[in-house]
């Protein structure tokens, strides 16, 4: 075996051991759908676009990651809106679901992360929609629908992150087949 298939090897368990970090941050509210595209991008220098990752795969990872992002936004933002949120109090379920997802990145690793974002959104659209509304039942049904949003939102996003990753997957495993 010559030392550039080891090396070949090597660089597409490394490939796939991100992609599979990338899946994972995406359920804790982290940005792994521009991971998996960027590896896409990585991936297609080096081999020159010449081992299954072309620009229309890379053009479909780049629309799949926006609207996966677009979709994040815009499902997190219609939960709260559908139980009553103000713009002020869905900006405060996303600044908290990113708050949340940070402060807690640590307790225990990944997962906290995960709870934190979910925890966030609630308690960052209730403290807006209470401070502004001095309304403690219509802030706990703010605080609800952010949270359902984000649940929603997060599971769209992954969902479309798994798409994305099967798709650079069958390109270079269909190119490596031949």
């Amino acid at each position: 075996m010559s030392f550039a298939t080891v090396m070949g090897a090597i660089g597409l368990v490394f490939l796939f051991a991100i992609m599979i970090v990338a899946l994972v941050l995406v359920f804790i509210g982290l940005p792994g759908n521009w991971i998996v595209f960027a590896e896409a991008v990585v991936y297609a220098l080096i081999t020159s676009f010449e081992s299954g990752i072309g620009w229309w795969t890379l053009a479909a990872l780049l629309v799949m990651s926006g609207v996966a992002e677009l979709f994040e936004f815009l499902i997190t933002a219609y939960g709260a809106k559908r139980y009553g949120a103000s713009k002020s109090a869905i900006a405060g379920a996303i600044v908290g679901a990113i708050t949340g997802a940070i402060l807690m990145a640590g307790i225990p690793p990944v997962i906290g992360a995960f709870i934190g974002a979910f925890i966030g959104a609630y308690l960052g659209a209730f403290l807006v929609s209470y401070l502004m509304e001095k309304d403690f039942d219509n802030a706990i049904q703010v605080a609800k629908g952010a949270f359902v949003g984000k649940v929603g939102a997060s599971l769209t996003k992954g969902i479309i992150t798994v798409g994305m990753a099967s798709l650079m997957t069958f390109k270079i495993v269909s190119y490596l087949l031949g």
